[in-house]
């Protein structure tokens, strides 16, 4: 708050609801734009108890009026604020990857070199965090299965990393890779098949959610297989990115099977999904700051 009185910034950006309350004070006292950017459904996401949600429920509504402009990830979220909160001028920006093509490198066969997987056999990444609520005790459970020839990978780290290594020691078609580099991640993905972007209907917010992950697999160029929230429904169809299925064991498996079967996998070309960039959301975020300065 003090160094907004030196610095007399015009525009003030709060990237969460803890700093909110500051973000309307600086608003009042100096006169600045305020920006929201909400990255979840604050007060409906996965992890915070029913008195947390109420008290950031009751901190988005007495901030609302001060509020020049909303920034969210998805559609259904805006919808969520117009509906709960009020109408408010609302840009959605997604957790779009920065992909610079020349800095890809395409070593195809990177994972099935790693953990010596037969050509015979199609390879399923699962990028992210390894914790409660993303569907990953169901994909361990379905790749520990004789009819499924494909082989998992999971990249990342998390609270259940200590189980899933014990898991990749007893079953041959489960394997777990090291968190690497952000820059890292799309590499790695491209040597891959099928990219696994599952989160389970914990909360209104993981149901809004559109994850990095369902992004940094389209500029992999894999196919993704997705939960079928409203969203990433929306965004897998629109670009033609793979397919979707609820998180029961039954139609996971069978989705798998249908990728497994296919001869050759669906294309999917990254110079056809610039809107998905981050790019394209950076070109947003600098419109939005140019209005804002620019209005008396």
């Amino acid at each position: 708050f003090s160094f907004s009185k030196k610095l007399k910034p015009n525009i003030i950006h709060c990237h969460d609801v803890m700093v909110l309350p500051i973000g309307v004070l600086v608003k009042i006292f100096y006169k600045t734009k305020l920006i929201y950017d909400a990255h979840e459904l604050e007060s409906k996401k996965n992890g915070i108890t029913p008195i947390e949600n109420k008290i950031v429920y009751f901190v988005e509504k007495i901030s609302w009026k001060y509020i020049n402009n909303l920034i969210v990830v998805s559609p259904s979220i805006v919808k969520w604020y117009n509906k709960e909160i009020g109408e408010k001028s609302t840009e959605i920006i997604m957790n779009a990857p920065f992909v610079e093509k020349n800095n890809i490198d395409e070593e195809s066969d990177y994972l099935r070199k790693l953990y010596n997987i037969p050509k015979s056999s199609k390879i399923f990444i699962y990028i992210g965090g390894f914790s409660k609520g993303r569907g990953i005790e169901i994909l361990m459970n379905i790749f520990k299965k004789e009819d499924i020839n494909s082989h998992i990978v999971f990249l990342g780290y998390g609270e259940l990393r200590d189980k899933m290594i014990q898991e990749s020691e007893k079953y041959v078609k489960i394997h777990v890779h090291d968190a690497v580099p952000h820059e890292k991640v799309i590499t790695i993905a491209k040597s891959a098949d099928v990219g696994l972007c599952f989160i389970q209907n914990i909360s209104l917010s993981d149901y809004y959610c559109l994850p990095n992950k369902l992004f940094e697999y389209a500029f992999a160029e894999i196919p993704i297989l997705a939960s079928n929230f409203p969203d990433i429904i929306e965004v897998v169809d629109k670009f033609n990115l793979g397919k979707y299925s609820s998180l029961e064991i039954e139609d996971i498996l069978n989705t798998i099977k249908e990728f497994e079967e296919m001869e050759e996998l669906p294309k999917i070309k990254s110079e056809n999904l610039y809107e998905l960039s981050w790019q394209k959301q950076e070109e947003k975020l600098i419109k939005l700051y140019q209005e804002l300065i620019a209005e008396k």
